[in-house]
């Protein structure tokens, strides 16, 4: 189907959309790229549309899938809907696949783009403010949309190696999440042939749950400067004296790096493992500046936490265990680009956004256990303002780091696509885990009905009247 030449690209567009949609497009790459690269470069259906004012949902569908592509269409193509008085014209309101299809394009704005701010708030207004009246179908996708926009959730919604780690036993302050763990990488790379990532990176997050919570909540500093030590030296002899809750945690993450060595070996590229080491070491030293600010009852100011959560945040050791294990895209390019000293825009991003959107879901229950540093208090600090308004100032930083985000996905680029989109959509997971302010990752019970979408329940396909519906 994708492969039939049809003059009016449309058709080829939606089925593309379908396809995404599902979370297959995998499949279909080279047709995927060849397609919209063939429709970028004749500048269709831009420049051809159904009316005289142009078609909304055709243009919107367009230029989101462009975009998503990686290709830097210019938002000018929505100029044509807008008034005399730079207003998005009213007689758009009636048009609610067209509407709905500009909300979905608005969501790939980057900095500077004022249309395509201007016409996220005026589709969210008016599909929310329409919905009364809508037939079934469409106000089940408006609202689906409303609460998660396309670029801003996972595109789908076994654990027995886990217990032979006993972690849940051996760190009863910690969090044993390992189903939530899973969902999270499964959602950044869900794709079959990253299978092994998924569970190497499953287990490496779950360890590196409870290095956070040892120097969040339980052990005093002169423990934890015992810990970062063992780490840094790759070296269990400092750690002896300390509990051995401690000592596990250091010894499960030097078991599972020389697992990685061996798994990577066979295609040689077990030195890439260094590169997980380093990543694991900076956010141990992260870490531990986080501990001495609650030891001393420290608030930095809001900028200095953010440089320091780029770090602990975990996104770039987290992301670096995944390209580890990411066949063709492991490689010294990447990983480099990644590690840089000078942290790449978009891995500073989607970084800085994991810690903001962790802190302003749960750092209320984060201070009830003794931490007294997050995003909240440090921004009051900075600025002289009130909680709430805090909280309110905070969202709005993380709508613009979304801003860097869609402009670091847009081609030319110094790493390959595959390798932005595993960041996109970690980012991606975060909607899903903190989605309402709400902490889906420590209470897991809130991710119950995610969990039962992605493995539970399937997608029915039906044949009939041999068309696939």
């Amino acid at each position: 189907m994708l492969l039939v030449a049809v003059e009016d690209p449309i058709e080829k567009l939606n089925l593309i959309d379908t396809i995404q949609r599902l979370g297959v497009s995998y499949h279909f790459e080279n047709a995927i790229e060849a397609i919209l690269g063939d429709i970028h470069k004749n500048n269709t259906p831009f420049t051809n549309v159904n009316d005289e004012d142009g078609d909304l949902y055709i243009i919107a569908l367009c230029f989101r899938l462009l975009r998503q592509q990686g290709y830097n269409v210019s938002c000018g193509v929505f100029e044509k809907f807008r008034d005399d008085k730079g207003d998005f014209k009213k007689s758009l309101i009636g048009d609610v696949l067209g509407m709905l299809s500009l909300y979905e394009a608005a969501h790939l704005v980057i900095q500077g783009e004022d249309i395509l701010d201007k016409a996220l708030a005026f589709t969210t207004f008016h599909l929310k403010l329409g919905l009364s009246g809508m037939s079934p179908d469409h106000k089940d996708k408006v609202i689906h949309a409303l609460r998660w926009p396309l670029r801003r959730s996972i595109q789908r919604l076994t654990a027995r190696w886990w217990k032979n780690l006993e972690l849940a036993e051996k760190l009863p302050y910690a969090r044993d999440r390992i189903v939530e763990t899973y969902c999270f990488l499964l959602g950044a790379h869900f794709e079959p042939q990253y299978t092994i990532g998924r569970i190497i990176g499953s287990k490496f997050t779950s360890i590196l749950a409870g290095l956070d919570d040892t120097y969040d909540a339980y052990a005093t500093v002169e423990e934890l400067e015992l810990m970062t030590e063992a780490i840094l030296r790759w070296d269990t002899s400092p750690v002896n004296s300390l509990p051995n809750s401690m000592k596990m945690v250091v010894k499960s993450f030097i078991e599972l790096l020389t697992e990685m060595e061996l798994m990577t070996a066979e295609d040689g590229k077990s030195s890439l493992v260094q590169y997980v080491k380093q990543a694991l070491q900076s956010i141990t030293e992260a870490y531990m500046d986080e501990a001495k600010w609650r030891d001393e009852g420290h608030v930095p100011t809001y900028d200095e936490y953010k440089d320091n959560g780029v770090v602990s945040s975990a996104f770039p050791v987290i992301q670096t265990v995944t390209f580890l294990c990411m066949g063709k895209y492991a490689n010294k390019e990447v990983l480099d680009w990644i590690s840089n000293v000078d942290v790449p825009k978009l891995v500073k991003a989607s970084s800085i956004m994991a810690r903001l959107m962790n802190d302003i879901s749960s750092y209320k229950f984060e201070h009830k256990r003794g931490a007294v540093v997050s995003a909240v208090e440090c921004y009051m600090k900075q600025y002289g303002t009130s909680e709430e308004e805090a909280v309110k100032q905070i969202i709005k930083d993380i709508e613009n780091y979304w801003k860097d985000i869609n402009e670091e996905c847009l081609m030319p680029n110094i790493v390959p696509m595959p390798v932005l989109e595993v960041i996109l959509n970690y980012t991606r997971v975060l909607e899903v885990m903190y989605a309402d302010k709400a902490d889906r990752y420590t209470h897991g019970e809130l991710l119950k009905d995610y969990v039962t979408l992605l493995f539970v329940d399937p997608i029915i396909i039906e044949q009939r009247n041999s068309e696939l519906v």
